[in-house]
């Protein structure tokens, strides 16, 4: 079943023919009531119930409670201060994040763009403290393993960071109370970059909301070598594990930004 239309309430403006990518709708003529040709391969975007003017639309698995109207969009001022402010958090206050906000920012994060809006992206968050440091601990350990096949320059990164973490030096997780991991269908192609853009707008989130944190390489990239992890990370068999983040409150904040040079090429 498909999307369908009440033809008491259209106003036969074929906006929704107009607004759909994905061809659903057609109008046969003008101020005719637009009819639903191709109800399978709507894909729930909501662009059609966005547009329609009188709420004519229904969309299975879309419920009206789920259209909203936006609020003042920034200024690109505003815009730019928060793309330019926002910077890797490694220095955290202690103060730990309640949960509400936690999942205000998996609800900023889960509305980036998604391939075919097939909306792949499958978080999970830790909190407790004891899992934050087997995490740290499988994370070293598992980069010792490896350490010895990596190019010199890796290689040396590798060794401060063990030796760091074996002194009780945080520098994998550096001591933030909670982290997000982002997972999903390993046989999706287009998994990892849905979970790239949730991460982005999941980093923004948090900047915009006093938080702050950073893409934790190290804990991504072994996760992919050490089943440990994803266990503790609480990934599925069938899924893969696309990035974590740390989160926290910044100890400090920057009120400056570093300007970066785009490679540009014209054509």
């Amino acid at each position: 079943m498909g999307p369908t239309i009440d033809s008491a309430k259209c106003t036969k403006c074929g906006g929704c023919v107009e607004i759909c990518a994905a061809g659903v709708y057609t109008q046969k003529e003008a101020k005719a009531v637009p009819d639903v040709v191709n109800a399978s391969i709507c894909i729930q975007c909501g662009h059609c119930l966005m547009r329609c003017p009188t709420d004519a639309i229904s969309v299975p698995g879309l419920s009206p409670d789920q259209i909203h109207e936006l609020g003042r969009l920034p200024e690109v001022d505003e815009m730019a201060n928060l793309l330019r402010g926002r910077r890797s958090v490694r220095l955290f206050s202690g103060q730990k994040v309640d949960r509400d906000t936690l999942e205000k920012v998996i609800s900023l994060a889960a509305a980036a763009p998604s391939a075919h809006n097939d909306r792949t992206t499958e978080f999970v968050v830790i909190q407790n403290p004891e899992t934050i440091r087997l995490v740290e601990q499988y994370t070293t350990e598992a980069m010792q393993k490896i350490s010895s096949a990596l190019d010199d320059s890796a290689r040396a990164l590798f060794e401060r960071v063990i030796e760091a973490q074996r002194a009780g030096r945080h520098r994998i997780l550096h001591e933030a109370p909670a982290l997000i991991a982002f997972h999903g269908q390993r046989d999706n192609q287009l998994a990892n970059v849905n979970a790239q853009l949730c991460i982005e707008n999941a980093m923004l989130a948090m900047y915009g909301m006093g938080l702050g944190g950073y893409y934790c390489g190290f804990v991504t990239v072994m996760g992919h070598l050490d089943e440990r992890l994803l266990k503790l990370l609480k990934i599925p068999p069938d899924h893969e594990l696309f990035g974590v983040l740390t989160i926290g409150y910044p100890k400090t904040k920057l009120t400056r930004w570093v300007e970066r040079k785009p490679r540009i090429t014209w054509d």
